[in-house]
């Protein structure tokens, strides 16, 4: 049986194709100043033995420097049955809720103009790579229903990390993210970054040929060497025994081909927490850019909005520091009839506004089927 199918008062939830977690009751709700703060306070928990029989579950911003909270929960369930061993998910119909209100942030062409922007600051010599987001916000009629929406993003993203977090007063993050930041279990820990990707076709052959054509793109196998030389230096830091194929595999989603790189390592002693390992390396060029500080700046200049939790990290953590931290993507905000949807692309060298525009369009349809809406 899924989680899903038996759950009552939903603060977290947490699905890969090997294990889910639900989350039921706060225990402490802890604030952090900024991601380094966060990982103190979480560490500190863990050695004066505060975690027992508990786990620390949450939603951390984009930005390293942004204030936050996280919980400690007494009160969840993990089942360690793989995806193919659960019981079928149900959903209901989808009955229709009219759309109120639409806006897009920013503008198509103003989008498409923060993109011509970025590749001048390419062109020049002061980034290599700059992520820039746009998304929807949209006004229902009626209340949205969220355990629909968690129930069919866990059907239509088999492969995906599921991930649904109550924000109590401010509504619910959920979302469908591909892209594992880091994961460790004991003394090991893994990383999955994605970078380079092509919407996919209902045409088999069509969608092949476009699969092929990521596989050799210069410019986005340029991108995708951006992340993990990135990635592999930072970790670098905080581990041994660094593990990856030079060069990146194909990977797929409903809508996207992606390029990926499996990376596996060894954590030094000193590291005690997922956390740890994950203030080494977040945000990476993946969601931000490169070079880091630079890339950042400019996001703030051109999008001219604070992107919150959006492109930040979910998951959790237990009494033994072992954990999961998935990117905050192919996601939402939703506030009672109100939804927030947000994706980014990256910019390199021969980037085309246009494709970068589509780009963000396809990745934000995760949601969009979920709820049952084109745009």
């Amino acid at each position: 049986m899924s989680l899903l199918n038996n759950k009552n008062n939903l603060v977290f939830y947490f699905s890969t194709s090997e294990y889910e977690l639900l989350a039921e009751n706060i225990y402490k709700k802890i604030l952090f100043s900024n991601f380094k703060d966060a990982t103190q306070k979480i560490k500190m928990m863990i050695d004066n033995e505060e975690l027992k029989d508990k786990i620390i579950v949450g939603a951390f911003p984009f930005s390293d420097n942004e204030n936050g909270n996280f919980y400690v929960v007494d009160k969840f369930k993990k089942s360690e049955k793989k995806l193919s061993d659960r019981e079928r998910v149900i959903t209901l119909l989808e009955h229709k809720n009219k759309v109120l209100y639409k806006k897009t942030f920013p503008s198509d062409d103003v989008f498409k103009n923060n993109v011509n922007k970025g590749l001048n600051y390419i062109s020049s010599g002061l980034i290599e790579k700059i992520v820039l987001s746009r998304g929807y916000i949209i006004e229902f009629e009626n209340k949205i229903k969220i355990d629909q929406i968690i129930k069919r993003l866990y059907k239509n993203n088999a492969l995906g990390y599921i991930y649904a977090i109550n924000l109590l007063d401010n509504g619910f993050v959920l979302g469908a993210s591909p892209e594992m930041l880091v994961s460790k279990r004991g003394y090991k820990i893994s990383s999955n970054p994605l970078a380079g990707s092509r919407p996919r076709s209902n045409n088999l052959y069509k969608d092949k040929l476009l699969a092929e054509e990521l596989k050799h793109s210069k410019k986005d196998l340029n991108e995708h060497k951006i992340v993990v030389n990135y990635i592999i230096k930072n970790l670098n830091e905080v581990c041994t025994n660094i593990k990856y194929h030079k060069l990146p595999k194909l990977i797929n989603t409903n809508q996207l081909w992606h390029l990926s790189t499996h990376i596996e390592a060894n954590v030094r002693d000193e590291i005690k927490t997922v956390f740890d390992v994950a203030e080494q390396i977040h945000p990476t060029p993946a969601v931000c850019g490169f070079p880091k500080l630079e890339s950042s700046e400019k996001i703030s200049e051109l999008e001219q909005y604070n992107r919150g939790l959006f492109a930040g990290l979910v998951g959790w953590c237990d009494e033994n520091g072992d954990g999961d931290l998935a990117i905050l993507i192919r996601g939402a905000k939703i506030n009672g009839n109100k939804i927030k949807i947000q994706a980014g692309a990256g910019i390199v060298e021969g980037s085309v506004p246009s494709e970068e525009l589509k780009e963000t369009s396809v990745k934000m349809k995760t949601i969009l089927e979920s709820i049952g809406l084109e745009i």
